[in-house]
């Protein structure tokens, strides 16, 4: 990731090609030749939203947009040059179970960082050119357990409608919500999982993202997870990985009947 302080070098670099929303625009990247998504911010709280938005992304998760370039101090920064993501909206036409594990991957990701999206619904859910779930704006992620910051009519738990703290369960909520109103049917695994998620009770609906994957057979897919990857299989392959080498992290995805074949810095 390149840190440019100069204001004056990343408006050199950096050419506006076409405004999507109010401080979002696309741009041509002259040294990259490259188009891209700049996110910019005015006001003390628009920075702080972006460099918790830089520090999520800054790891190169890939059901999120690459963080290319970071304009300022990297906690309050003023612009972030983002992977302009091609694609498609998640539709019944473009989703496939992979897509929608990516994408559950990508919050099981954001979750184990202590931070909640915030903001899940239809127009945040791609599929990429290779199939591929991704996630887009972290503009209103908030800490789990604090005070969120707002989201989207129609998409929001109930709880949040009662003053409650951003949580997982929330996320899940808005999730299941925005798959039920972009996918016209389910298989069963799905739509069982979806019914779930959208349990108005907060304690009645699934764990963790990680435990949606695991609901919906995911158990071959390849997770980051604080920096460790987990390859899902046999639980026999469990007894060939060093102790020493299954963190606090793995220890848990063992404890929701995950199953560990490799471990890799």
């Amino acid at each position: 990731m390149c840190i440019t302080i100069d204001t004056l070098c990343w408006h050199t670099r950096y050419v506006a090609a076409e405004p999507l929303a109010p401080g979002v625009r696309v741009v041509w990247d002259r040294l990259g030749g490259r188009a891209l998504v700049e996110k910019s911010a005015t006001s003390a709280a628009e920075r702080a939203a972006l460099g918790i938005e830089a520090r999520l992304l800054s790891r190169g998760h890939p059901a999120f947009p690459a963080l290319f370039d970071v304009a300022g101090p990297s906690d309050e920064p003023r612009a972030l040059a983002l992977e302009w993501v091609f694609g498609a909206p998640l539709s019944p036409t473009t989703a496939s179970l992979g897509a929608i594990v990516d994408l559950l991957a990508g919050l099981a990701y954001l979750h184990e960082q202590g931070f909640v999206h915030g903001d899940l619904k239809p127009a945040h859910l791609l599929v990429d050119g290779a199939g591929r779930g991704r996630l887009l704006d972290l503009g209103l992620a908030s800490p789990i357990g604090g005070t969120a910051k707002g989201g989207t009519l129609g998409y929001l738990p109930p709880e949040r409608m009662r003053g409650a703290a951003a949580s997982v369960a929330g996320d899940l909520f808005s999730f299941g919500v925005a798959l039920r109103a972009t996918l016209l049917s389910f298989e069963p695994s799905l739509g069982a999982l979806l019914e779930a998620c959208c349990d108005p009770d907060p304690a009645a609906r699934p764990l963790s993202a990680l435990a949606c994957i695991n609901a919906l057979g995911g158990a071959r897919r390849q997770l980051d997870i604080d920096g460790s990857f987990a390859r899902l299989g046999s639980r026999e392959a469990v007894r060939a990985v060093p102790a020493a080498e299954v963190d606090a992290t793995l220890a848990r995805l063992l404890g929701e009947g995950w199953s560990i074949v490799e471990v890799r810095p």
